[in-house]
């Protein structure tokens, strides 16, 4: 008798063991949430990757506005998320086994908080360090277009130019603080409003250097920090690019890296043949809301200097190949467009270190480059001094 109470009594602490260590392991992430005023409403979970965004769950809140997600966190290192609610979302930066709250009331981005997560914290920190200002911005900017007068032009240009600087530094700061975090990757990449990037001067590259040499000690197999070092090594090769191209102004018969790629008819067409000509070589894509606007500028340009050797060479990114020919096909484009619907992987962003859609650069007939990124008139001017 003694023998099977001792038997069951191994058991039962055995079982024990077994739940409490299952408990220890356990890497799931759950996130227990509430948006007030958002009763009985989708909310998506949306995870982020340097590929793009995936929605891997969704649910419904309850009447007060409450909400669960478990995720099967499979990654050891830290990986951002979105809880979203229509347009508006929380961005999450989570670790295996955390378990996090969140609370939003009113406009979710702007006033919500978080528990249970370091890495949300700071990313909570970077959104309301960088909000305010990036409005204020977009109205100082809005300003500046309105302006009644040049010197009152002028006066808002200072304004704004002081204002980005504030905004700069305060964002500088921050990254210095936080490079050994992941958040410190979010403000490199991060639009103040519009196409307008934080860190869009080419001397920025130190702070993204900084960042990567940080990371890659605390995180060597991030994902992220992978892709932000394959962003260095093409800004490392497009200088080598740039030394290259040099050199072809003293032998005209090097030429700059060969484009080939198919048309919307499935021909191959490549840079190379427009040899001779003025060539704008511009990298867009349909799905960008000013694309028909750009086109329609471009066009005027085309028609006023086809004739005189000048020559558009549109590489499009798009991926959803269908509606791609059937753009080409609706807007009779006159130029060489072609696509090989591999998005930002395209080798043609990657040969001449495309960073930024939409992206233009001016090529002689001797294949040099002359310019980069002109509208208007003064791809107007640049075309006919070329000419």
């Amino acid at each position: 008798m003694f023998y099977m109470q001792k038997q069951l009594s191994l058991v039962v602490v055995l079982s024990l063991f077994v739940a409490l260590w299952g408990c220890k392991t356990s890497t799931d992430i759950t996130i227990d949430g509430q948006f007030h005023g958002v009763a009985d409403k989708n909310i998506v979970l949306e995870k982020l990757s340097p590929n793009g965004t995936q929605i891997i769950d969704s649910t419904r809140t309850t009447s007060d506005g409450v909400f669960s997600f478990t995720i099967k966190q499979t990654d050891e290192n830290p990986t951002f998320y979105n809880v979203r609610y229509n347009d508006s979302y929380v961005p999450l930066l989570l670790l295996p086994a955390e378990k996090v709250k969140v609370d939003a009331v009113g406009n979710i981005y702007n006033n919500y908080t978080v528990q249970g997560s370091e890495g949300s914290l700071k990313m909570r920190e970077l959104s309301h360090l960088t909000m305010s200002q990036a409005l204020t911005l977009d109205s100082i900017s809005r300003l500046y277009e309105n302006a009644a007068t040049p010197e009152i032009a002028e006066a808002i240009g200072r304004l704004y130019g002081s204002k980005y600087i504030l905004l700069k530094r305060s964002v500088i700061s921050f990254v210095i603080r936080n490079s050994s975090s992941l958040v410190s990757i979010v403000p490199l990449y991060q639009p103040v409003f519009g196409s307008k990037y934080i860190f869009d001067e080419p001397t920025d590259i130190v702070y993204f250097r900084v960042v990567a040499d940080s990371l890659g000690k605390h995180y060597p197999r991030s994902p992220y920090v992978t892709s932000l070092r394959a962003d260095l090594q093409r800004v490392d090769d497009a200088f080598a690019m740039d030394s290259l191209v040099s050199s072809t102004r003293d032998n005209p018969e090097d030429a700059l890296p060969d484009i080939s790629i198919k048309d919307a008819a499935g021909i191959v067409r490549s840079l190379s043949q427009t040899r001779g000509q003025i060539v704008l070589l511009d990298f867009t894509s349909y799905s960008t809301p000013e694309l028909k606007l750009l086109n329609k500028e471009l066009m005027g340009i085309y028609n006023k200097y086809r004739n005189m050797g000048f020559e558009v060479f549109q590489v499009c990114v798009d991926q959803n190949k269908a509606a791609w020919i059937q753009y080409t096909i609706d807007a009779r484009l006159p130029w060489i467009t072609v696509n090989d619907f591999m998005g930002q992987n395209s080798r043609a962003l990657l040969t001449y270190n495309i960073k930024k859609i939409p992206s233009r650069i001016l090529i002689d007939r001797q294949g040099n480059i002359l310019a980069r990124d002109l509208y208007d008139q003064a791809l107007d001017d640049a075309i006919q001094k070329a000419i």
